[in-house]
Formats: structure tokens, C-alpha cells, sequence
């Protein structure tokens, strides 16, 4: 009987364990959700004095400061925003194919062709161009061994039987 005696005590520590970390776990998701409600908390008492500060209200000196900052950074973005527009400007002007170099639907190296519309650089197997939207024409598959055209999906050369 002793053995059971033990066996019992046991299993009442072990559940007794499992319900207080039951209770520890919800007590943690309190605190999280309390933090959590913290946060937002500060969040709109920092959009409010914004909403102020933006209204011209006259703020104590501390927020007055705190506003000042949070404006230099929002006026930082502009110029930052506005040099990344001017790079991306000019790597579109220098991106763009030299007219005469343009040949439309000519292979590139083997891996690109241009636009037959637009002129704009394109890889092999684009549908689409991403520069107009026009649709890309795939360009033709021939036999490596005797020249004859293949479908796009061929393995071997229906003329005369070479690999594709």
C-alpha cells in the first residue's frame, strides 16, 4: 500500500506543478497585454502633443524640444526620399539603350533582347516588358546541329534527331 501512498503524493506534486505554471503563463500574458496597452498608451499621448505641436499650440519647452527633433527627422526623410528619386532617375537615364545600339527582338548575349516597342532591356523568356507592358514575343529555338526551328518545350531536334 505504501507504493500507491507514493505514487499518489506524486502525481498531486506533479499536477500541483503543472497548474501553477498554468497560472504563472496566464499571469506573464497579463503583463504582456499590460505593457502592450502601456505602449499604445504613450504612443497617443505622443500623437496628441504632435497634433498640438503641428496646430502651432505653444508646448512647454521639453515638448517644444522633443517636437523640434522629431520635425528635423521628418525633414532629413524629405532629402533622403528626394536623393534616392534623383538616383533612381538618373540610373533610368543611363539604363536606357542607346538608339542606335537598339536593335528590337535581338538576343543580348544570350541572355536578354529589347523591347520590339520601347527599346528597353528585357530577359530571355519575359513575357511582358516591364517598361510598357508590351507583350515580349519568345524569341525562336533552333537546332544547335541543323539549324531548324524547335518548339520551346523540344529535347530533340524533330529533323534530325539532335539534342536540343
Amino acid at each position: 500500500m505504501a507504493f500507491f501512498d507514493k505514487l499518489g503524493e506524486i502525481t498531486k506534486s506533479v499536477g500541483d506543478k503543472t497548474n501553477d505554471m498554468i497560472e504563472i503563463n496566464k499571469l506573464n500574458a497579463k503583463i504582456k497585454a499590460e505593457r502592450a496597452a502601456i505602449e499604445t498608451g504613450k504612443a497617443e499621448l505622443g500623437a496628441l502633443y504632435w497634433s498640438k505641436f503641428e496646430a502651432g499650440a505653444k508646448l512647454d519647452a521639453d515638448a517644444m524640444e522633443l517636437c523640434a527633433k522629431i520635425q528635423g527627422s521628418f525633414d532629413a526623410i524629405a532629402g533622403f526620399e528626394a536623393e534616392i528619386k534623383r538616383i533612381k532617375e538618373e540610373n533610368e537615364k543611363k539604363s536606357q539603350p542607346e538608339p542606335a545600339a537598339c536593335v528590337p527582338g535581338a538576343p543580348l548575349s544570350g541572355e536578354s533582347m529589347f523591347c520590339s516597342n520601347c527599346g528597353a532591356k528585357v530577359a530571355l523568356g519575359t513575357k511582358f516588358c516591364p517598361q510598357c507592358g508590351k507583350t515580349i514575343a519568345p524569341a525562336k529555338r533552333l537546332c544547335p546541329a541543323c539549324g531548324a526551328e524547335l518548339a520551346s518545350d523540344a529535347k530533340f531536334c524533330p529533323e534530325c534527331g539532335a539534342k536540343a
